[in-house]
């Protein structure tokens, strides 16, 4: 009991999803365990499955652009990924200050 599975969806797949709901629930419980992108219908990529973990390891995700990615210490070191997760760190960092600031 107390695993976790975030997952990212897409909405501009949402009509293929709605119709390939089995396809859609069978894809997130085949990726849970090694995490991955799902596929549907004309959709590369409609949905990013993130590994599954116990609720005791605290996790942190960045949602920018079309994309999500788990902040941990190996992120990829490409040139332009670096420059992706700075930008991301950037305004995770004033969206945390301006919540603060609401508290």
């Amino acid at each position: 009991m107390g695993y976790l599975t975030p997952i990212l969806i897409r909405n501009d797949a949402l009509q293929t999803i709605i119709e390939n709901p089995k396809k859609f629930v069978d894809g997130i419980t085949n990726k849970m365990h090694e995490g991955g992108t799902l596929s549907l219908g004309n959709h590369a990529n409609p949905v990013e499955v993130f590994k599954t973990k116990h609720m005791d390891i605290p996790r942190v995700f960045i949602v920018n652009g079309n994309t999500m990615f788990e902040v941990k210490p190996n992120l990829e070191n490409k040139e332009s990924a670096r420059d992706f997760y700075k930008k991301s760190f950037k305004i995770a960092k004033q969206i945390i200050k301006n919540c603060e600031r609401e508290l």
